[in-house]
């Protein structure tokens, strides 16, 4: 699983296609609304020309009117998506750094410095085993102290290179985009697959900075089977601009077979099928609107062009 196919590009390039093409067939007659004295007469001639091809007219009136409503509210639940997980993400980590902030032991203090993470990384008295990467412009490590507790040094140095690889990839953000995208777009069943399949992606590149960092999983995979044994009390982070060390069936194939961790797992045919047909039909009426728009515009220049070369002879 490399970034050569990363599904969170993917992700961003379909999301965005997907509005393009709802932009596209809501804003094609745009250029009309602004040409007469009155936006509103404008598009109440445009509508009336277009009723008068009768059937057909009445369709694409519908069509336009549905798809910008389409536009209006996918936009909306977008933006709503993302600034609600943004704040119940600052809400969860200021619940968690209530407990009180420790200054760092010496041990984990040099650990920090070989890695590189000085004012980057904090430690907090929890017992839970809490290990976690937050933060959109400058992402931060969080850990506990029960944390501590449970792992030694070759353990608690693979975290945090997985929470290392999780900062510089900057990952919160791309949970919240993709989080946001997959409820904002899920009416695309491709988008939903390829958000889940970019998360599971994020762990394992994570996992794997970290086994390449330390020749061999040994380390973070007996770390990752603590914190399975330790797990209740650990609150739930699911939907939230933060990346944890959570454990997961594809982490653990990946860490015991990372030969067959390197190809990609398939999206689902349904998704993928569903997803293209979409994309197939927005393409098309988009052009079908845009040329039926364009007619009408003709329409109504060529008569009045015809209407005032009447009047002159």
């Amino acid at each position: 699983m490399t970034r050569s196919v990363d599904s969170f590009a993917a992700l961003l390039l379909v999301s965005g296609a997907a509005l393009l093409e709802l932009g596209a067939a809501v804003l094609t007659n745009a250029w009309l609304l602004s040409s007469g004295p009155s936006a509103a007469a404008t598009l109440v001639r445009t509508c009336v020309l277009l009723l008068s091809l009768h059937v057909p007219g009445v369709v694409l009136i519908v069509v336009w009117v549905l798809l910008a409503l389409l536009l209006g509210w996918c936009t909306a639940r977008l933006l709503w998506e993302t600034a609600s997980r943004w704040q119940r993400t600052r809400r969860s980590v200021a619940g968690l750094r209530d407990a009180l902030v420790l200054p760092l032991p010496s041990a984990l203090a040099h650990a920090i410095s070989l890695l590189s993470l000085e004012g980057r990384a904090e430690l907090i008295e929890r017992d839970e085993s809490l290990s976690l990467c937050y933060g959109l412009a400058e992402p931060r490590i969080l850990l506990s102290t029960g944390l501590l507790q449970r792992l030694d040094g070759p353990q608690l140095e693979a975290v945090l290179l997985h929470e290392r690889a999780h900062l510089l990839g900057r990952d919160p953000l791309r949970l919240l985009l993709a989080h946001s995208l997959a409820a904002a777009l899920r009416w695309i069943p491709l988008i939903p697959a390829l958000a889940e399949r970019s998360l599971t992606e994020q762990e394992v590149l994570a996992d794997r900075a970290a086994v390449e960092a330390q020749s061999g999983p040994q380390h973070l995979a007996s770390a990752m089977l603590k914190l399975l044994a330790r797990a209740d009390g650990v609150p739930s982070l699911n939907g939230l601009a933060i990346s944890s060390l959570s454990v997961s069936a594809a982490r653990i194939e990946a860490l015991a077979r990372p030969e067959a961790a390197s190809n990609s797992s398939p999206l689902p045919k349904s998704s993928v099928r569903s997803g293209m047909a979409l994309a197939s039909m927005g393409s098309v009426g988009a052009f079908a609107l845009t040329l039926s728009v364009h007619a009408a515009s003709i329409i109504s220049y060529c008569g009045g062009a015809a209407h005032m070369t009447f009047h002159c002879f």
